[in-house]
């Protein structure tokens, strides 16, 4: 197969996969383009937290990177929670959160996942936030 032609489909894969996550939608509905339901276990973990603490959660896809069996995915989701989300209680607050994905396919089909960072922050700032930002220094 073409190499435009693999990344496109590719591409078209992890598209769906985040798609599908925001729908909560479980995985083993998603097997034509997941190699199995347990490559995604983490992503799905998180997403169903998020999904369950957000009524409306906005996920924007900031950024895409595909070569020909990688994808890399730079987003930010962004929402008021409704409950605790991840120990921090936001009183209401817009949570905004931006993550870094990165997937291995083959065949269209995505066999790996690797999230590889997460940094979560509270609009407008917070005391909690304010500690974990020294924290993290």
């Amino acid at each position: 197969m073409d190499n435009a032609l693999i990344k496109k489909r590719n591409k078209e894969a992890v598209n769906r996969l985040y798609e599908e996550a925001i729908k909560i939608s479980k995985p083993e509905t998603r097997l034509d383009f997941l190699a199995s339901p347990q490559c995604v276990e983490s992503f799905d973990r998180f997403f169903e937290r998020v999904c369950n603490a957000f009524p409306e959660p906005n996920l924007t896809i900031e950024s895409m990177v595909v070569t020909d069996n990688r994808v890399m995915v730079r987003y930010k989701l962004e929402g008021t929670p409704n409950a605790c989300f991840m120990g921090i209680s936001v009183n209401g607050q817009t949570v905004i959160i931006n993550g870094l994905d990165i997937f291995r396919l083959t065949d269209g089909k995505v066999v790996e996942h690797c999230d590889t960072a997460y940094h979560i922050r509270v609009s407008p700032p917070t005391l909690i936030q304010d500690k974990v930002t020294i924290l993290q220094r």
